[in-house]
């Protein structure tokens, strides 16, 4: 499996966001799924928004733009893109703001 960290610099945020994700990796969706989410970050948000996700996965290549909701905190099955070398998808943890 191929991974790669990402640290995104983030100037203002109510939720922390996580620096690292996994490229291509996904998750269960067993709280179900939200479509038009735009960015990772929003994608992570509504996790944290869900008090029993542990963990999300946002699929960019997607034309509905999904976000997989999941009550594991572990990644889940590779994803396979159409083209190699392509990012389909990032998987990441869910990460609550400790100063609230």
């Amino acid at each position: 499996r191929r991974h790669l960290i990402l640290l995104l610099l983030l100037l203002t945020t109510k939720t922390s966001l996580a620096s690292e994700y996994s490229i291509n990796v996904d998750s269960c969706w067993d709280l179900g799924y939200v479509d038009d989410i735009r960015t990772v970050e929003a994608c992570q948000r509504r996790c944290t928004l869900h008090p029993r996700c542990q963990s999300f996965a946002h699929h960019r290549s997607r034309a509905d733009l999904r976000c997989h909701l999941c009550t594991l905190d572990e990644p889940g099955t590779d994803v396979h893109c159409p083209e190699d070398g392509q990012m389909c998808s990032l998987w990441g943890r869910r990460e609550d703001d400790d100063d609230n």
